[in-house]
């Protein structure tokens, strides 16, 4: 019955049903099924799952890193290659408070191109610690207004060929 599931039937599931879902059975849903997962409810699910998500899985969850999205608990229990399913819409969603609840090994697995999509107000929270996290490749993709919000705290903590990539 699960595998038959769209996103159409998750987004009429009752809050308790959520609660409920095994590892197994979660993995028995379709990964285009997910999209229908209220936000609100995300919360809802097991760490277990969590825990265990693919990246493809974690690329079908509607802004996961939204102010309704998951609490850093579950955030920090995601496995770090579930961020490399992050996509350009989650990242336009993300807020201060859940990047900042990411691990360096979780924010090192975000894709490079959807860098640019990250809001100012995320990128301006970013610290000397995400600064010696990055990758050369995710700073490229940054946008020229995205740089000018970087904090003094975050220029501070560029090696030189990080700073050389920015300016």
């Amino acid at each position: 019955v699960l595998k038959k599931l769209d996103a159409s039937n998750l987004n009429n599931l009752p809050k308790t049903l959520f609660d409920a879902f095994s590892v197994k059975q979660f993995n028995q849903l379709p990964t285009d099924a997910l999209t229908g997962i209220p936000t609100k409810f995300l919360n809802n699910i097991s760490q277990d799952i969590f825990e265990q998500l693919s990246p493809e899985k974690f690329s079908h969850f509607a802004n996961p890193l939204s102010a309704k999205g998951l609490n850093d608990e579950l955030i920090q229990s995601l496995q770090a290659r579930a961020l490399a399913g992050m996509t350009p819409e989650q990242a336009k969603s993300a807020t201060p408070g859940s990047c900042g609840a990411l691990s360096p090994a979780q924010k090192q697995q975000i894709p490079a191109d959807v860098f640019s999509d990250f809001s100012p107000d995320v990128v301006s929270s970013w610290d000397k610690t995400d600064a010696q996290t990055f990758s050369n490749e995710q700073l490229s993709s940054l946008t020229p207004r995205q740089v000018n919000v970087l904090t003094p705290e975050f220029l501070n903590g560029l090696s030189n060929d990080q700073a050389a990539i920015l300016f």
